[in-house]
């Protein structure tokens, strides 16, 4: 009748007196499956295993089935309670070069006059940071591609700034907000290709 709870209990008695009664043992895993409480069925489908030899390979094919679900909550607990902070930067480096190199885009190279409390001077103190692809020059130049968006006024490189931002979102683990900054890049300049291929790869991850 699907009454887990009720299977639970009744199994759990079963099992009190007989701590080696597989069918029990199976029916109170199959019973904690459904109701979701994965680690749970997994002890108990790894006991049922042990206890008959791995004979059963219908228990044998739970206990693999059960790893895959554990591990995926215990996997989306552990993001969700992860401090947003960019990866190593021999990975931020990798990542960054997986794309065609490209020259700072036009007058925000490194011999630019730009007021460093400006945007655009804020997008430029990012780029130079970037080139020290250390911990500290990422984590520098992340936080100037989100000055520069905030102070505004960047003209023909907004669509550069919301690519950048959203890179760095990207690889701090905030995909929801990376999308909507790579988006914005696209919206603004459907000519930014690596903006398109940094979303497509997004997708595909979520």
């Amino acid at each position: 009748m699907s009454n887990w709870d009720k299977v639970i209990e009744d199994t759990t008695a079963a099992i009190n007196l007989d701590n080696e009664y597989v069918k029990a043992l199976n029916r109170r895993a199959n019973a904690y499956e459904q109701s979701e409480m994965y680690s749970e069925a997994l002890l108990d489908y790894t006991a049922s295993c042990i206890i008959d030899g791995f004979r059963n390979e219908g228990s044998a094919q739970s206990v693999e089935r059960l790893l895959k679900k554990v591990a995926e909550a215990k996997g989306k607990k552990i993001l969700a309670s992860k401090d947003k902070k960019l990866p190593s930067p021999t990975f931020v480096t990798n990542y960054l070069q997986s794309f065609r190199p490209k020259p700072a885009p036009e007058g925000l190279g490194e011999t630019a006059e730009l007021e460093e409390e400006s945007g655009k001077g804020q997008l430029k103190k990012g780029l130079m940071a970037m080139r020290k692809r250390t911990g500290d020059g990422y984590t520098e130049a992340a936080q100037a591609f989100d000055s520069a968006l905030e102070l505004g006024d960047l003209g023909e490189h907004e669509a550069f700034a919301y690519n950048m931002r959203g890179t760095f979102k990207y690889l701090r683990g905030e995909n929801n907000e990376a999308l909507e900054d790579l988006t914005k890049s696209v919206e603004l300049q459907p000519s930014l290709t690596q903006s398109f291929i940094k979303r497509a790869s997004m997708h595909l991850e979520l």
